[in-house]
């Protein structure tokens, strides 16, 4: 009987030592986790501080960025009116008798007039197509591309190009005229400068695919190398020693694209570049 009780003490004194063991295990466990925890509480109030500050720069930059697009909208504007005197007094001018070397000069101060009137254009939609609301209306794509082209009729080179429009002239869409015309003469205008020297052409599509409108700019100019390629739609980016622009360009056709709910693609092909525009059929 004794041995069994000193068997008994021997087994209660080992789970004594076991629960001591436990205990100051589980004691060790809970502190490391409240060290943990304070890690954790740290990092997350920090955390917080990193996202408000973040969300005040963000703000201020929108905010910047609101301003500056306003300085643009109202600079461009104030600009116009000058600039829309000048080419009255060089139509005026025109009419006049004048000698050759003076004709050369209206002639010269003729095209940097529409070139920065191009730019004021350029800034306004800059500020149009982030600030204003879209105007839709239904219109010809036919119709739309014509006028485009037309109205760089003053541009160098456009009198030895081969324009072929192929789009059906009941092809119509319901989107905002006014930028996609812009979209249209910017890509045209560059297939003009970037032209074929010997056989020029520039072919414009458009068609409906899969309920959406389908733009396709094509010329058989130099093209583009995949470098230039990968910074076309940059902004102020020109990517050819002929780029006359500002390098709004192409910054432009993809904003407003974007602005429109569409696409835009680069493909070089054997010889030139197509680019296409991919809108939606039906607006928001």
């Amino acid at each position: 009987m004794v041995e069994k009780a000193d068997n008994n003490n021997t087994d209660l004194e080992k789970q004594k030592a076991q629960l001591v063991a436990f205990e100051q295990e589980l004691n060790e466990r809970t502190e490391e986790l409240e060290a943990q925890k304070e890690e954790l509480t740290a990092a997350i109030e920090e955390l917080v501080k990193m996202n408000n500050y973040l969300n005040a720069t963000l703000a201020e930059l929108q905010e910047r960025n609101q301003e500056l697009d306003q300085l643009v909208y109202r600079a461009s504007h104030d600009f116009k009116t000058p600039i829309t005197s000048t080419l009255g007094i060089v139509h005026l001018l025109k009419m006049e008798p004048m000698s050759p070397m003076l004709k050369e000069y209206v002639h010269r101060i003729d095209l940097s007039m529409h070139q920065m009137n191009d730019l004021l254009k350029s800034l306004s939609l800059f500020t149009q197509a982030s600030l204003e609301e879209l105007f839709y209306e239904r219109i010809s794509i036919a119709a739309l591309v014509e006028n485009a082209k037309e109205r760089l009729q003053y541009l160098e080179g456009f009198n030895k190009v081969q324009f072929k429009i192929e789009i059906d002239k009941d092809l119509t869409i319901s989107t905002d005229a006014i930028l996609l015309s812009e979209v249209l003469k910017a890509l045209i205008t560059n297939a003009i400068i970037f032209r074929d020297i010997e056989e020029p052409f520039v072919c414009v599509r458009a068609s409906i695919v899969n309920d959406s409108l389908e733009i396709s700019v094509e010329d058989n100019g130099e093209g583009m190398t995949t470098e230039v390629m990968q910074k076309a739609f940059a902004i102020f980016y020109r990517g050819s020693e002929k780029s006359k622009g500002t390098g709004l360009g192409l910054y432009m056709v993809k904003k407003i694209t974007q602005r429109l709910g569409g696409q835009v693609h680069l493909q070089q092909l054997g010889k030139g570049l197509s680019v296409k525009i991919i809108l939606p059929v039906h607006h928001p």
